[in-house]
């Protein structure tokens, strides 16, 4: 049987700078508090093991407290593991690009942060995607991306306004994003659910 009819998927290696060194950072990705706890256990935080007594006994190993941000390390983690991906590019059908986009720009959402504080990683990653060979292949329709936080947060007009301009970089145009809010007027944004409504119901369900 062929598990991998739609396709097989080529994971990059991104510098770290652009995915594990803002893990790293965790402590300074929120101006209010450190966020380590929330990016642990790759991505699904701490072990849910006060709600013992409320859950069934046997879901409770499979419960975590999932912060709402963190669908691009689980996604990130996923494909690493997945039995469809291939460690040659010249075999793949899709492309994964592991940027933390989400939270690189979280610090920076708030107070007096400038536009190229905001933008700064998206323009790294996008320059260093750019001179892939297999991305100015296709211009990057066959590439794809997963965003931790809703659309609007990456689609700034002005410079004074809110957000990144991530998504209005032409780099970015013809790339697939999954999102935890979708723009609904893009062919290119995809909804995906926000982690924390994600109940599994064993351990199987979360690492398979």
């Amino acid at each position: 049987v062929d598990h991998c009819g739609s396709g097989k998927v080529f994971v990059y290696n991104l510098p770290d700078t652009f995915n594990q060194q803002i893990i790293l950072n965790c402590d300074n990705l929120n101006p209010w508090s450190s966020r380590c706890d929330a990016l642990s256990n790759d991505g699904f935080g701490r072990a849910a093991t006060s709600l013992a007594g409320i859950l069934p006994e046997d879901l409770l190993p499979a419960w975590h407290w999932t912060d709402q941000f963190v669908t691009e390390i689980i996604f990130h983690n996923r494909l690493i593991n997945h039995k469809c991906r291939v460690m040659e590019p010249e075999s793949a059908t899709a492309f994964y690009i592991p940027f933390y986009a989400g939270l690189a720009v979280g610090k920076y959402l708030w107070f007096n942060s400038t536009a190229e504080e905001r933008d700064r990683h998206c323009d790294m990653m996008l320059q260093w995607i750019q001179d892939q060979p297999f991305f100015k292949r296709s211009n990057g329709w066959d590439h794809f991306i997963s965003m931790g936080r809703i659309t609007w947060d990456f689609r700034r007009s002005k410079d004074k306004d809110w957000g990144s301009s991530c998504l209005y970089k032409p780099g970015i145009r013809n790339v697939t994003r999954l999102l935890i809010e979708r723009n609904p007027w893009d062919y290119f944004d995809v909804g995906v659910p926000y982690p924390t409504g994600f109940h599994p119901r064993s351990k199987s369900d979360v690492t398979r």
